[in-house]
């Protein structure tokens, strides 16, 4: 069972000749810190988008340089911030990116909820963008992998009720995706992986309900 995962493959669909052009410009050192300055400090969005888009790169590389974005004081809830923007493929990006550094270290995982990315994340469960939905909810199947401490963080926070929403809102849908109903299934067993277990009905409720709706 695989407990947690960088979102590499959903990556190279999504910027393949983007990637291609860009080898050279995402190793370079300098242009990191340039692009995180940006985020950090940019005022104008168009920019912000740019630098947010160039540091999920770097977070999709096969050994992503982590630990150097999360060693930027600041950074991380800076990321988090831009989670509540009115824009859509912002959020993505972000969410994306938390979501490939939590399935790093332990100390990745616990930077992440140190920056209060958890309810962020659950707030964007609700986005009418599946994609965006979908990378919150795997950003959040990754701490919850973690341990049954980070669990626990993320059911606080009232996961069940806003995954059980997500997957009654795809499958009304005329064609549902599958690669949402897929991570809803995975998120799931993260939720259900250690003792103690969980408030086992409320959880079982969402597993159980997820079957027979996908039936």
């Amino acid at each position: 069972m695989i407990l947690r995962q960088p979102n590499v493959d959903f990556c190279r669909q999504w910027s393949t000749q983007r990637e291609k052009n860009r080898t050279t410009q995402r190793t370079s050192r300098v242009q990191n810190k340039r692009n995180i300055n940006i985020l950090m400090h940019g005022h104008v969005f168009a920019h912000v988008l740019e630098a947010a888009k160039a540091i999920r790169d770097l977070l999709c590389m096969k050994d992503p340089p982590i630990q150097q974005v999360v060693d930027v004081n600041g950074l991380l809830p800076r990321m988090v911030e831009f989670l509540s923007y009115d824009d859509r493929e912002l959020q993505l990006e972000i969410a994306w990116s938390l979501s490939n550094i939590a399935a790093g270290s332990t100390a990745h995982v616990d930077a992440v909820v140190q920056a209060k990315a958890i309810q962020p994340l659950i707030d964007l469960l609700s986005s009418p963008d599946h994609m965006v939905a979908r990378q919150a909810l795997w950003a959040l199947g990754n701490i919850a992998a973690e341990s049954s401490k980070h669990r626990a963080h993320v059911l606080s926070n009232g996961i069940v009720k806003s995954v059980t929403a997500m997957c009654e809102r795809e499958l009304e849908q005329k064609n549902p995706n599958v690669d949402v109903l897929k991570t809803i299934a995975w998120v799931i067993s993260n939720l259900l992986r250690y003792k103690p277990m969980p408030a086992f009905d409320e959880v079982l409720t969402l597993a159980i309900s997820t079957l027979i709706m996908s039936m």
